[in-house]
C-alpha cells in the first residue's frame, strides 16, 4: 500500500530545527539558508495540516504535536542513516580522495565543514594536504586542487569558480579599548598594519577605495592569512583578511571590524581538476558539495 510520507528534505529541516529550537542553527548545520529551513517547515506544516512550532517574537517552541513528531522523526532518520552507512561500508569499495588546498583555507574554512561531506560519503577516504604551489598542482596523487588566482580562464586544467575574495580589516576589540579610537579611515595611521607578505598591494587598494592615503610606516608582515588572523588576536595590529575566514570570530566578537566596508580583491577561489573526458564520481561528489556550501554561504552573508 502507498506510504503517507512528506518530503525527506522537509523532515530533515524540521528535525534539525526542532532539536536546536532555532531555524538559524538548523540552517548552519544543514548548510542551507535560514529562509530555506523556514520554507521546508512551513511546507511540512501545510502537508500535515497543523503547526509544529509556536513562534513568539524571536523565540521558537515546539507545539505538543511537534514534540511528539520530533521524537519519532529523529528515531526514523537515525535508523535510515545507520542502515545506509552500514550498507555502504559493507558493499561499496573504499576510495581515496586527495585534496590539495591553501593552508589558511584548509584550517579556517574547509576542515570545520568537512565532516558533513564525510558523513554523506563514508566510503571515501579523505586526504587533505596543504600547499600554495600553483606551478605543480597535481603532485602526490592529488585529485582536486583549491587555489586563489587572478585567472579567469584556464587552458591546461578544468577550473570552477567557487567565490570571490572580500577583504575586511579586523582587530582585537581590546586593541581599540587601550589605544586610539577608530572613527575614520585616517585613524588607521595610529596602528600597525598587518600585511600579507606576498600581497602587499592589498592595503594600498583598500585605502584607495576609501579615498585615503596609505600609511607607509608601522607594518608587520606574515606569509599566510591564518597567521594574520592570529596576529590580530594577539593585538599586534589591524589585519586585512577575507571575511569568510573569520565569520565565527566576528559573530562571537572576539575579533571586530573597525570599518567593515569590504574591498573586493583581484583574487577568486577556484576548484581545479585535470582535464578528462569523464570525471570520476568521487570528484563530482566533492565538487557538488563544495559548490553548494559556497552558494549557501554567499546567500547568508
Amino acid at each position: 500500500m502507498p506510504r503517507y510520507l512528506p518530503s525527506l528534505n522537509a523532515l530533515k529541516a524540521f528535525e534539525a530545527a526542532g532539536r536546536h529550537q532555532n531555524f538559524t542553527l538548523a540552517a548552519n548545520e544543514l548548510f542551507v539558508t535560514q529562509g530555506a529551513i523556514s520554507r521546508q517547515v512551513k511546507q511540512l506544516e501545510e502537508y500535515l495540516g497543523f503547526p509544529l512550532f509556536e513562534r513568539r517574537g524571536q523565540t521558537l517552541q515546539l507545539t505538543a504535536a511537534g514534540k511528539q513528531y520530533l521524537a519519532a522523526i529523529k528515531e526514523a532518520l537515525d535508523t535510515m542513516d545507520e542502515a545506509t552507512q552500514s550498507l555502504i561500508q559493507q558493499f561499496r569499495p573504499n576510495e581515496t580522495l586527495t585534496i590539495s588546498v591553501l593552508p589558511s583555507l584548509s584550517s579556517r574554512w574547509l576542515i570545520p565543514k568537512i565532516n558533513q561531506f564525510k558523513q554523506q560519503h563514508p566510503h571515501l577516504q579523505l586526504n587533505i594536504i596543504t600547499s600554495d604551489n600553483s606551478d605543480a598542482l597535481f603532485e602526490e596523487n592529488v585529485d582536486i586542487v583549491i587555489r586563489s588566482s587572478k585567472e579567469k580562464s584556464w587552458s591546461r586544467v578544468d577550473a570552477t569558480w567557487l567565490m570571490n575574495e572580500e577583504l575586511i580589516p579586523i582587530c582585537s576589540p581590546d586593541l581599540l579599548q587601550k589605544n586610539y579610537p577608530i572613527n575614520t579611515v585616517d585613524d588607521f595611521h595610529h596602528y600597525t598594519l598587518l600585511e600579507h607578505t606576498s600581497r602587499k598591494h592589498m592595503w594600498r587598494n583598500w585605502f584607495k577605495q576609501h579615498n585615503s592615503k596609505e600609511p607607509t610606516e608601522k607594518r608587520l608582515g606574515f606569509e599566510h592569512y591564518f597567521m594574520l588572523i592570529q596576529a590580530a588576536q594577539e593585538k599586534l595590529g589591524i589585519a586585512l583578511v577575507p571575511r569568510f575566514l573569520i565569520e565565527q570570530e566576528l559573530t562571537s566578537h572576539s575579533l571586530i571590524s573597525p570599518i567593515p566596508t569590504p574591498c573586493t580583491s583581484r583574487y577568486s577561489y577556484y576548484l581545479i581538476t585535470r582535464k578528462m573526458k569523464q570525471i570520476p564520481q568521487k570528484i563530482s561528489l566533492f565538487k557538488e558539495w563544495i559548490l553548494f556550501i559556497c552558494q549557501a554561504s554567499s546567500t547568508s552573508n
